[in-house]
């Protein structure tokens, strides 16, 4: 049974004075009934997208986006609040509320844990923590992360590497990136899970593939 992931909402220290103003000041991680943890990722016209583990795995889901405005005594609009409005059925919904939280530091929390997460999930995590994206569609399963492998014990003989594209691009001074999008060009697919063969022999059509 997968552990529950939590948020510890200490509040941050202050960031040191430095002389430069910061201007970001959208909260960016919210909570729904207190107890459950949305990270806004950008607005659309009527919703907003956020990160969320509300299903027991990380999701990208849309939240309506719900507006009030203030008008004066000749009903003339002079202020609105925006919230963001999560509906369990047509009468009751909760309205998200702003934490002061370090976003960065619970998308890694998010990204980190051994929850399942949708293909659109990995896909904006790892695009907002700089990751190299990984090859999904929206039609696939869930992405199920991999614990981290335990250590061999000390004195037994570590197991023969692979050849990996890396290692074929290093060689031929090329970008990985590119490599991938010149052999996906050429209808070349992935000998496996990922580009690697057993040997620089085995890989010798890549090598030619790509000009070497």
């Amino acid at each position: 049974m997968a552990k529950k992931l939590r948020l510890d909402f200490t509040p941050v220290k202050p960031v040191p004075k430095t002389g430069k103003i910061r201007l970001d000041f959208r909260p960016l991680v919210f909570m729904r009934d207190r107890t459950h943890s949305y990270l806004w990722v950008r607005d659309g016209r009527s919703y907003g997208y956020f990160l969320t583990i509300d299903s027991g795995s990380v999701e990208l889901v849309k939240v309506d986006i719900e507006i009030t405005y203030e008008r004066d005594e000749k009903n003339k609009i002079i202020g609105e609040t925006k919230v963001y409005r999560v509906y369990e059925t047509k009468e009751k919904y909760f309205d998200l509320e702003p934490k002061n939280y370090d976003f960065r530091k619970a998308l890694e929390k998010y990204h980190s844990s051994l929850l399942s997460r949708s293909n659109k999930a990995e896909r904006e995590m790892r695009a907002l923590l700089g990751l190299e994206p990984l090859e999904l569609t929206d039609e696939e399963g869930d992405v199920t992360p991999q614990s981290k492998p335990e250590r061999a014990p000390k004195g037994e003989p570590k197991a023969a590497a692979g050849y990996s594209l890396a290692a074929l691009c290093a060689e031929l001074k090329m970008e990985p990136g590119e490599a991938r999008k010149i052999l996906r060009s050429k209808k070349i697919e992935k000998p496996g899970g990922k580009w690697e063969w057993a040997s620089p022999e085995a890989a010798a059509h890549i090598r030619t593939a790509l000009g070497g």
